[in-house]
């Protein structure tokens, strides 16, 4: 695996951890008033929406291409844990050296 493979994979990670935390910390009781936290708001909310969107969009139109079906899997990641971690999980995904066709 490449280091820019390794660096995509690990950022990937690290963008799962804060919503992963909020999660947690909702289901353990605490903090209730981080459901206000559902809907991005304030001045990059709609950046941070449309962001989701078009990785959304790019990913299945580079599938349609590429026959790449695996990345698919970032739109769930996007939905779950936002596109700080999609995106670099799809940039790993797509990265993937070609399989050899026997």
């Amino acid at each position: 695996m490449s280091h820019l493979r390794r660096a995509y994979l690990a950022l990937a990670l690290l963008g799962a951890l804060p919503p992963l935390y909020r999660f947690l910390r909702l289901a353990s009781g605490h903090d209730l008033q981080m459901l206000n936290w559902a809907w991005p708001r304030g001045p990059f909310g709609a950046d941070f929406v449309m962001l989701g969107l078009v990785l959304a969009l790019w990913c299945g139109a580079e599938v349609a291409v590429r026959r790449n079906w695996e990345a698919l899997t970032a739109i769930p990641v996007l939905i779950l844990f936002g596109p700080g971690a999609a995106l670099p999980l799809y940039l790993f995904l797509r990265t993937r050296p070609p399989r050899d066709s026997v």
